[in-house]
């Protein structure tokens, strides 16, 4: 039993022994393992503090890339709105050059062939067109486009005219 610095045995009648070096030691060792303790817990707190801002930095990349590619998808989703607004055009310059017979209504028809060859263009240089594959749909779009132009455009400008072309004779 340790009693004010001084070492007592129950059993023993013998005059209470001081700490000797051993013991000394050994209550050194028990605040170096307390200080050591409290280093090894810093060690990890800056550890965890470390890899958590690399995380939060691997992160904050990830989203910025991710901003970026979705900007790019803007960009192309407004070619494709231009697109389907040069496809209107077509349309609507046939709608009045029919209901017309105006010629100059055929502008916007015109108009829309030219802005639609151009946006299929540039949608084929955007650099999503493979993350998308916006060629393949691009083509579908662009032969539906040019059914529409064989089957109801130019059999529809010619005939109002009074202009037969040899397959509609």
């Amino acid at each position: 039993m340790i009693f004010a610095g001084v070492l007592f045995s129950p059993e023993s009648t013998v005059t209470p022994q001081p700490y000797d070096a051993t013991t000394m030691v050994n209550a050194s060792s028990e605040r170096t393992s307390l200080r050591r303790r409290v280093g090894v817990l810093g060690c990890i707190f800056v550890g965890l503090v470390v890899f958590a801002v690399g995380l939060c930095t691997l992160m904050v990349r990830a989203w910025g890339r991710a901003v970026d590619a979705r900007g790019e998808l803007r960009v192309a989703a407004a070619e494709v709105a231009d697109l389907r607004l040069a496809y209107s055009d077509q349309e609507t310059g046939v709608r009045g050059y029919l209901l017309s017979d105006d010629s100059s209504f055929l502008d916007p028809y015109n108009n829309g062939v030219a802005l639609a060859r151009a946006m299929q263009e540039r949608l084929r240089e955007q650099s999503v067109s493979e993350v998308v594959d916006l060629d393949s749909q691009i083509d579908r779009v662009e032969s539906a486009a040019q059914r529409w132009r064989d089957d109801v455009a130019q059999p529809a400008t010619f005939q109002h005219s009074g202009i037969r072309s040899l397959e509609f004779t």
